[in-house]
């Protein structure tokens, strides 16, 4: 089974009906040290996560303009994008120790990389196209 069909529940407390697969096929989280180490991925997904969607400001504010800055601001987009929807993909299986391990992660990534109560480097007076 890739999700839970009827809605979040947990799976930690009831190994038997669970067997869901973490991402991957051959992931399948049918004992608990499968779905610890499936808890710590999606951490670790969200802190990562979090960090990338820090890093393209900084990247559109301290990089020189040219043809390389707009490589690395597509290349940010893309990786961004795409591990958003696995940490999308992540939390669609409807299991609450996911759910609760990519907040976490957030909430971790958001004090690893954040700054304060604003985002670290949008200037409001200035719109990022006129920047690249």
């Amino acid at each position: 089974m890739v999700m839970f069909m009827d809605g979040f529940r947990s799976s930690l407390q009831n190994m038997e009906n669970s067997c869901l697969s973490f991402l991957f096929p051959t992931w399948n989280l049918d004992d608990r040290g499968s779905f610890l180490g499936a808890m710590v991925v999606a951490f670790l997904l969200a802190i990562i996560l979090e960090g990338i969607s820090t890093l393209r400001p900084l990247v559109l504010q301290h990089m020189s303009k040219g043809p390389v800055r707009k490589i690395v601001i597509i290349l940010l987009y893309i990786l961004q994008q795409f591990m958003g929807y696995v940490v999308m993909f992540v939390s669609m299986m409807y299991s609450i120790e996911l759910m609760c391990s990519i907040i976490l992660g957030f909430m971790v990534g958001n004090l690893l990389f954040g700054q304060g109560d604003s985002h670290p480097v949008i200037d409001r007076r200035s719109s990022i196209r006129t920047r690249l």
